[in-house]
C-alpha cells in the first residue's frame, strides 16, 4: 500500500507541477506528498523529479516511470472496487428442489439482515453434491448422518383425511389376507430423499414387516406422488412443514425413525461455517416443526 500512496503522489505532483497543488488534490499537507516522492525514489534507485525550478518537472527517468505509476494506480483503484463488488455479491447456495419459495424468502430476508445476500439453486441431492464436487456453488444443503447435521427434520407420511393425529405404524399398512391384488396403500418418496440413509433404511422395514414390495415407491417427481396422494389415496414420505405447505394432514412414523438431516458443504475457501451459523436458525425456522407438534 506504501508504493500505490507514492506512485499516487508521483502522478498528481506529475499532472500539475507542484507539490503544493499535487498534495491539495489527494487532499494530503505538501510535507507528506514531498515525502512520499522520495521514499519512491530512494525505492526505484532514481530521481523521478527536479526539483530546482519553479515547478516539478519530469526527470527523463520520471519520464519513462510516469505511466508505469499510473497503470499501477488504476491497478489498486481496480483491485479495491473488485474487493468492494466481492464483499457485496451473493452467496450462490444450493438447496432442496422442494423447499418452498415463502420458506426460502424468510431465510433470505433473515440473513441480509447480517449482511449475508443468497442465490439460491434449488435441486434435487445428486445434483446438489455434484455442484460442490464442480465449484458451481459457494455452498450447498447436502444431506449427511444424523451425527453431522446441523439441521434435522423427522419425516412422517401426509395424506388428504389425515386418518388421525396418533403416529402410523408403518406395519399396519400390510396387506391382509383376501384383499385383492394390488389393494392397498403405497407409501411414495419424495425425490428428496431417494437417498440411501433414508430409502433403503424404509425399503429393509417394508421387508421386514411384510409389505408388498409395490407399497413404497420413489416418486419420479412431486407432481407424480401429489397425485397418486389425491387420486390413490397415497401417503407421501415428508416433514410436517413440507405437508402443510401442501395443504395436507400429517402424521408421524410410530415404528421406524425417518430423518432429512442436512449441512451446508462447500470448496474448499467457502467460507461455509459463517454461513451456516447465520442461517442455522432462520433455516430451522423456516422448515423444521416444533417437538410437541410431531411428538
Amino acid at each position: 500500500m506504501d508504493l500505490l500512496a507514492e506512485c499516487s503522489v508521483f502522478a498528481s505532483v506529475s499532472d500539475s507541477g507542484s507539490f503544493t497543488v499535487g498534495a491539495a488534490h489527494l487532499r494530503i499537507p505538501q510535507s507528506v506528498a514531498s515525502r512520499r516522492v522520495a521514499a519512491l525514489e530512494e525505492r526505484l534507485g532514481g530521481r523521478l523529479l527536479d526539483r530546482t525550478g519553479k515547478r516539478a518537472t519530469l526527470t527523463p527517468f520520471g519520464r519513462i516511470m510516469l505511466p508505469r505509476a499510473r497503470r499501477l494506480v488504476e491497478l489498486g483503484y481496480e483491485f479495491q472496487r473488485d474487493a468492494s463488488r466481492a464483499l457485496l455479491a451473493p452467496y450462490r447456495l444450493a438447496v432442496p428442489a422442494n423447499w418452498s419459495v415463502i420458506g426460502l424468502a424468510e431465510v433470505a430476508a433473515t440473513a441480509q439482515a447480517d449482511n449475508l445476500a443468497l442465490d439460491y439453486h434449488q435441486a434435487h441431492p445428486a445434483e446438489r453434491d455434484e455442484s460442490v464436487r464442480l465449484h458451481t456453488v459457494e455452498g450447498a444443503v447436502v444431506a449427511v448422518p444424523l451425527g453431522e447435521s446441523t439441521w434435522s427434520f423427522p419425516l412422517g407420511v401426509a395424506s388428504r383425511d389425515g386418518g388421525g393425529s396418533h403416529p402410523l405404524r408403518v406395519a399396519s399398512l400390510r396387506p391382509y389376507r383376501g384383499l385383492p391384488a394390488g389393494n392397498f396403500r403405497r407409501v411414495w418418496i419424495d425425490p428428496e430423499d431417494d437417498i440411501p440413509a433414508v430409502r433403503d433404511h424404509l425399503l429393509r422395514f417394508r421387508d421386514a414387516s411384510g409389505l408388498a414390495s409395490e407399497q413404497v415407491r420413489v416418486a419420479p417427481n412431486m407432481t407424480g406422488a401429489l397425485t397418486a396422494v389425491i387420486s390413490e389415496d397415497g401417503l407421501l414420505l415428508c416433514t410436517q412443514r413440507q405437508a402443510l405447505d401442501l395443504q395436507l394432514e400429517w402424521r408421524a412414523l410410530a415404528d421406524i425413525s425417518l430423518y432429512r438431516s442436512y449441512a451446508i458443504r462447500g470448496p474448499r475457501g467457502s467460507d461455509t461455517e459463517r454461513v451456516s451459523a447465520v442461517l442455522q436458525m432462520p433455516i430451522e425456522s423456516a422448515f423444521g416443526a416444533e417437538q410437541e407438534e410431531f411428538g
